[in-house]
C-alpha cells in the first residue's frame, strides 16, 4: 500500500507532465503559424508578379 503523501505527490507529477506536453503543442502551433505567414507572403508576392 502506498502512503497517502506519496500518492498525493504523484498527481502533481502527472499534472506537470501534462502541462509541459500541452505547452509544447501550443508553442509548436505558434511556430507553424509563423512559418505559414511567411509562406503566404511569398506566395502573394509571386502571384502579383
Amino acid at each position: 500500500m502506498v502512503p497517502q503523501e506519496v500518492a498525493g505527490a504523484d498527481i502533481y507529477i502527472v499534472m506537470a507532465v501534462t502541462l509541459i506536453v500541452w505547452g509544447g503543442i501550443f508553442f509548436y502551433l505558434l511556430y507553424l503559424n509563423g512559418k505559414l505567414k511567411t509562406l503566404r507572403k511569398k506566395v502573394d508576392t509571386i502571384e502579383r508578379k
